[in-house]
């Protein structure tokens, strides 16, 4: 069809053509926000876990006595378990008794199926 020199305009195949690769567009834009939205919850959730191992862990090495010892809670979502093991080192040629040392464990769960674990180490004072 040939086009007059006063006619304006898209041809409804143009028009088709340009819809088509909008949609394409869109499409793969809400798939990806769908996808950050996801692993942004993730993250948020694994840096909650984070958290309270973290505050755990530094309530107890800042407390004064150490008793061996497992203590376990809930915290929101999260499920927590605190073990408190002892632990001995001893340097390569040293003489006399070993340095007492306590091994902290806390391990953070959450539904379904998310864990986080922690670790830290104690000098009996």
């Amino acid at each position: 069809m040939k086009r007059s020199p006063h006619t304006a305009g898209f041809s409804l195949i143009e028009v088709l053509a340009a819809l088509a690769i909008v949609s394409f567009a869109l499409v793969a834009l809400l798939r990806s926000t769908g996808t950050s939205q996801s692993a942004a919850s993730r993250l948020d959730t694994i840096l909650g876990a984070r958290i309270i191992a973290k505050s755990l862990l530094e309530d107890e090495l800042a407390a004064a006595g150490t008793v061996i010892e497992t203590r376990q809670g809930e915290s929101g979502l999260y499920q927590w378990k605190l073990a408190i093991e002892p632990a001995s080192v001893t340097a390569p040629g040293a003489t006399g008794s070993a340095l007492k040392l306590y091994q902290i464990s806390a391990e953070i769960t959450w539904a379904p199926n998310g864990s986080f674990e922690a670790s830290a180490l104690k000098a009996d004072p």
